[in-house]
């Protein structure tokens, strides 16, 4: 079964916290909590809030990939 467009964003966000130590390092990081990483994928319309995109691509994410255009 193919992934909807949605689902494979949901995907990326999981690889991208996974990466990035787990949700709650993340949290940590971000000085947001845990809850808040979570609630990237678990969103109708997955997504991660730009305000986050310059720490994020610090530790080595790009912006492609942020933007889901990769």
């Amino acid at each position: 079964m193919a992934l909807n467009q949605k689902d494979r964003r949901r995907e990326v966000i999981c690889t991208i916290i996974h990466d990035a130590g787990g949700s709650a390092h993340l949290a940590n990081v971000l000085h947001i909590s845990r809850q808040a990483v979570e609630d990237w994928y678990r969103r109708d319309t997955p997504a991660i809030p730009q305000r986050h995109w310059p720490v994020l691509m610090k530790h080595g994410v790009s912006l492609a990939v942020l933007a889901g255009v990769e």
